[in-house]
């Protein structure tokens, strides 16, 4: 099948298990009602039409489905492989100074999509990401946190500071991952595959927190090895 410029192949038992009628398909749930295992797997429709914007299948049980061209692009293996993945910068100190990115004023980063855009952007990018110009309260810290939402990262805000020194270094443990594997890739390797106990206890007024995890310190994904996560 050709769509929008992108030729889609497609198996008859694929197309009749995510039939999207409501007695196959619950939308509410996202659910299928329709049981996996009953569908024959030699199965083909009794007839095929086809409209500018929608497929029609009619199954040998009388049973008719209709597919909308652009739901089909989307979910299809060839339209899935156009999909842009989000790209991803490792970096250490002269890379990061070279790219030269820019910070996000604290007033645009609040009432702009655009200063929320260009923050998210650079976070995405290169792991961090900074914004200049927020008051030193509690309150205007907290306003930051609530615009980028519950994504579970950390915030620095320096909200009083009377000594001398206290610079702020910040690393890039996926490239320094990169670099243990192509230099010593054995040791990438114990580092992703030996389990480690971690502990986590905090006692700060009334939060008290003490969490235990195992696991390595490079967890990787097991079908392509590729890092996602620094413990």
């Amino acid at each position: 099948l050709q769509y929008a410029n992108t030729v889609m192949r497609f198996d008859y038992v694929w197309l009749r298990d995510h039939c999207r009628s409501a007695s196959c398909y619950n939308s509410k749930t996202h659910q299928r009602s329709l049981d996996t295992a009953s569908v024959d797997l030699c199965i083909q429709p009794k007839t095929i039409r086809l409209d500018e914007t929608t497929l029609f299948f009619t199954w040998p049980d009388g049973h008719v489905t209709r597919y909308d061209l652009d739901w089909l692009v989307k979910n299809s293996y060839e339209g899935q492989k156009q999909k842009v993945i989000q790209p991803r910068i490792l970096w250490n100190a002269e890379i990061y100074q070279q790219a030269q990115v820019p910070s996000v004023d604290f007033q645009s980063f609040l009432e702009t999509n655009e200063g929320l855009k260009n923050f998210l952007q650079n976070f995405l990018l290169y792991g961090i990401a900074f914004v200049e110009n927020v008051p030193p309260t509690q309150e205007h810290t907290e306003k930051l946190a609530e615009r980028i939402s519950l994504i579970s990262i950390q915030v620095f805000h320096c909200l009083k500071h009377e000594g001398t020194g206290g610079r702020t270094l910040l690393v890039d443990g996926f490239y320094a991952a990169e670099q243990v594997l192509q230099k010593v890739p054995e040791e990438f390797e114990l580092l992703s595959q030996v389990p480690l106990k971690h502990e986590y206890i905090e006692n700060l007024g009334e939060c008290h927190n003490h969490m235990i995890g195992v696991g390595p310190v490079l967890n990787v994904y097991p079908w392509n090895k590729e890092l996602y996560l620094i413990r």
